[in-house]
């Protein structure tokens, strides 16, 4: 391993009892999400939704607890994708005893990067500089911020998922369902690509080119530029898209997978 793969999985780190504190919070969660789920109607709470939540926080518990001591950079991005996935199931389907157990461990993540961050800019010749770490934000928001997208489509149970169906259907679409399969797919790829940093150049073009066609067949367009107004603009698609192309023509800083890969000398 490289003197740099090193100093991205173990000089970033801000230490153990803060991943531990996000592990304890994570888990917490995962076990009123196991309460829920034996005591929430089937028709609020379906089983293969409720089952999907409980694998999501139980990967990001084990990952924060287990993973992110030993390669920091990695173990931080799944485990807070993971711990959003299982949490964002349980927000969608009205289940507010786990979204609130949950909200303290998403703060306590962001706490994380925020102090490896504010150590890593301490050092004589920090890992990344400002800007980087500003671009490593910026890159894991509007890569999570699919999430809520592609987990009603996937992961959520089918009472969510008709929705996003319908919506399909409104514009004329044979094969509503499997349109929307293919787009959970797509939004969940844009997670991976740009928010974990994974071959981030070519996530960064598919996702601007998944948000173009999203954009045309959504009709937004033809509404005007303004997002706010009926029906919706294509304001914020073309900013997504703005960005996306931004990461796809620089690609990802050292704070990614693309970057630990990078760095390695295997």
């Amino acid at each position: 391993m490289s003197d740099l793969s090193k100093r991205l999985n173990n000089d970033l780190a801000p230490g153990n009892t803060h991943y531990l504190i996000v592990g304890g919070l994570t888990a917490f969660g995962f076990v009123i999400a196991c309460f829920s789920l034996f005591t929430t109607s089937r028709d609020i709470l379906p089983l293969g939704a409720g089952l999907f939540s409980l694998f999501f926080l139980a990967i990001s518990t084990i990952v924060w607890m287990v993973v992110v001591p030993r390669a920091f950079v990695p173990g931080f991005m799944i485990g807070l994708l993971t711990m959003l996935m299982g949490w964002r199931i349980a927000g969608l389907l009205g289940i507010e005893l786990v979204a609130w157990a949950l909200l303290p461990a998403f703060l306590s993540a962001l706490a994380v990067f925020f102090i490896a961050r504010r150590d890593d800019l301490k050092r004589a010749v920090p890992v990344m500089d400002t800007p980087q770490w500003g671009l490593t934000f910026l890159r894991l928001y509007v890569g999570f911020d699919l999430v809520p997208h592609f987990t009603e489509k996937l992961f959520a149970g089918s009472a969510a998922r008709s929705e996003d169906i319908s919506a399909f259907q409104s514009m004329d679409l044979s094969g509503a369902f499997w349109f929307v399969l293919v787009a959970g797919l797509c939004e969940l790829g844009i997670a991976i690509g740009i928010g974990l940093g994974f071959l981030t150049r070519l996530a960064g073009a598919c996702a601007a080119l998944y948000f173009l066609i999203a954009t045309y067949l959504g009709g937004h367009f033809s509404n005007g530029f303004i997002w706010a107004s009926e029906g919706g603009g294509w304001e914020y698609p073309a900013l997504m898209i703005a960005i996306f192309l931004v990461f796809s023509a620089i690609g990802a800083t050292r704070f990614s997978l693309d970057g630990i890969m990078r760095s390695s000398d295997y």
